[in-house]
């Protein structure tokens, strides 16, 4: 089971506690081959925060692994 732990508060939430309400990938400017990707999550509980990572060889599996169970959703 995925899981992502809240800097400030310590706090452990699960994949399917957390909605996306955002996100963006970045190219880098003196090379086009190293991106970014920035993610804007939210829980039910109201918790808010950003997550970046890196793509491609550079990312995180850990990181990835929690994204892809994480449903892209838009707030209600």
């Amino acid at each position: 089971m995925e899981m992502l732990r809240a800097a400030n508060s310590g706090k452990i939430v699960r994949a399917d506690e957390v909605m996306v309400v955002e996100y963006h990938r970045y190219e880098g400017v003196s090379d086009p081959t190293i991106w970014r990707s920035s993610y804007a999550p939210e829980t039910l509980s109201g918790l808010r925060g950003t997550l970046a990572d890196a793509f491609g060889v550079y990312a995180d599996p850990g990181v990835g692994a929690f994204m892809r169970a994480v449903a892209l959703r838009t707030r209600r």
